[in-house]
């Protein structure tokens, strides 16, 4: 049997990793939340396809820290009781 996940429960996941990557980039100050702001980043390097008269550009990259993690662990247990 399969779930079917609905707008409203992903809207709400990428909030909560919003939410917790804001509040990582918020605490790197504080000497005892710094652990927040932890991470690294992923990243395919920007490729252009020139066709002369288009230009195309294609690249992904994402920043991934703890708070983002916290936030998106809270936000998938939240969009589990949205239905």
């Amino acid at each position: 049997m399969t779930k079917k996940v609905s707008w409203v429960q992903v809207l709400v996941v990428l909030v909560g990793a919003l939410l917790g990557s804001m509040i990582a980039g918020a605490t790197k100050g504080v000497v005892f939340l710094a652990w927040l702001s932890f991470g690294t980043s992923f990243a395919l390097a920007p490729t252009t396809l020139d066709l002369g008269v288009l230009h195309l550009t294609f690249g992904f990259g994402i920043d991934v820290c703890i708070g983002m993690l916290i936030g998106l662990i809270v936000a998938m247990l939240v969009a589990r009781k949205v239905r």
